[in-house]
């Protein structure tokens, strides 16, 4: 099971958007459906450092290959970082109802699952980590800014949306499952040039949501969210301008949270080999940690914020059967830099589009992609897009990402072909 879960983190990519085919297609009788049920699953792994070998192995476990480890470190930024996402959901759109009357607009509900898990690291981090702190006799291990954080959430929402243009808002309740949080705020870790002695310099948070509540569904806090998407379109029917909000709220986790801080110094000079044999291990004085390193700890509540993203885009013809899209996602995080997106997209009849894209940026770096949107027969929908097609066969590529949409129209009676 751990296996089947960590595939699906790898396999299913969350930057991807299915959408294209329904506001640019030439076929829009879908409109004429009096709903719609679609269901998604969609995460990817990205990393400007980590490549597809060693992430295998971080997840799957196994023997890190020496080599592997010493390609990436000559590689490593001043910043580096790695991000995970994975998003199941199902959605119902209401198009045969009508709000306060008016006929242009119509309700939705939604319910989705979200995991992300997204880090930033010194070089000097990824060293000591990977390969211990003997490279480190007479220096200093800069740690200072790293940091980690992880969370997972479910979101039952409403909404309305406007037919025409998919354009819409929905308001979520959310229910916090877990998270993880530590902040590196200032750290330094010196090993003396005979190794015989450490001293460690740091300041930080361990913040963690209750460890007894755990799995799928378990309520560990609540809160409310957002989501919007606005298309504009351009004049003359030639296309799209989209802004789009996810995930903006928050969540109030419980008064069970685990709140950890520290800021000390903390030395260690070991024992010597000759008094183990002389006294043995019982007379040995080891350290206490919890008193040596110096951290206060308390369990009270915790507001969070989600992990918000907000996508700016365009889409224009070229003719009646093709089109470019590019744009811009963004997320206030650290670890993430800006997105910028761009695809070329194909119409080869009025049921099927196919697009290549690129991405830069984000929690990796450059990256090409492909996708496929298709009605299938009258009344089903399936769209597979991946944002890194090298990334599915090379182990030297950062990342894996894919993105698979179902969706199945309601009719009255049976959709005629167009």
């Amino acid at each position: 099971m751990k296996h089947l879960f960590g595939i699906l983190f790898l396999l299913f990519g969350l930057h991807a958007s299915a959408q294209n085919l329904w506001l640019m297609g030439k076929d829009s009788t879908w409109r004429s459906s009096y709903g719609a049920v679609l269901l998604e699953a969609k995460g990817d792994y990205r990393s400007n450092v980590f490549n597809n070998q060693m992430t295998d192995k971080l997840a799957f476990g196994g023997r890190l290959d020496p080599m592997n480890v010493g390609d990436l470190e000559e590689n490593l930024k001043d910043m580096n970082r790695f991000g995970v996402d994975l998003q199941v959901g199902a959605q119902f759109f209401a198009f045969d109802d009508s709000l306060f009357r008016n006929q242009k607009w119509a309700w939705t509900l939604q319910l989705t699952h979200r995991s992300t898990t997204y880090a930033n690291f010194t070089d000097d981090a990824f060293r000591l980590g990977f390969q211990g702190n003997k490279q480190f006799r007479g220096a200093h291990a800069d740690l200072s800014g790293s940091q980690f954080n992880s969370i997972s959430y479910q979101k039952m929402g409403f909404g309305i949306f406007h037919k025409e243009t998919l354009s819409g808002v929905r308001l979520s309740l959310v229910n916090g499952q877990e998270f993880t949080s530590v902040t590196v705020d200032d750290a330094d870790l010196f090993t003396s040039f005979l190794g015989d002695s450490l001293s460690l310099r740091y300041a930080g948070d361990f913040l963690q949501s209750d460890t007894t509540l755990r799995g799928f569904g378990r309520g560990n806090g609540v809160g409310a969210a957002i989501d919007a998407d606005w298309n504009l379109p351009l004049e003359g029917g030639k296309g799209y301008l989209s802004i789009a909000l996810r995930d903006f709220g928050f969540v109030n986790w419980g008064r069970k949270t685990l709140h950890q801080k520290a800021d000390t110094v903390f030395n260690y000079t070991g024992f010597d080999v000759q008094d183990l044999f002389d006294e043995g291990v019982s007379n040995i004085q080891f350290p206490v940690l919890e008193d040596t390193l110096g951290y206060t700890s308390e369990q009270k509540t915790h507001f969070q914020w989600l992990p918000a993203s907000v996508d700016v885009s365009l889409r224009r013809r070229n003719t009646n059967r093709d089109f470019f899209e590019i744009g811009m996602n963004v997320r206030p995080q650290i670890a993430y830099i800006p997105q910028i997106y761009g695809g070329y997209h194909y119409f080869t009849n009025p049921k099927t589009l196919v697009s290549a894209t690129f991405r830069y940026g984000g929690y990796g770096q450059l990256r090409f992609g492909a996708s496929i949107e298709k009605w299938v027969g009258n009344n089903w929908y399936l769209a597979v897009l991946t944002d890194d097609v090298p990334g599915f066969v090379l182990n030297n590529m950062k990342g894996r990402g894919l993105y698979v949409r179902f969706s199945r129209l309601l009719q009255h009676h049976d959709r005629k072909s167009p």
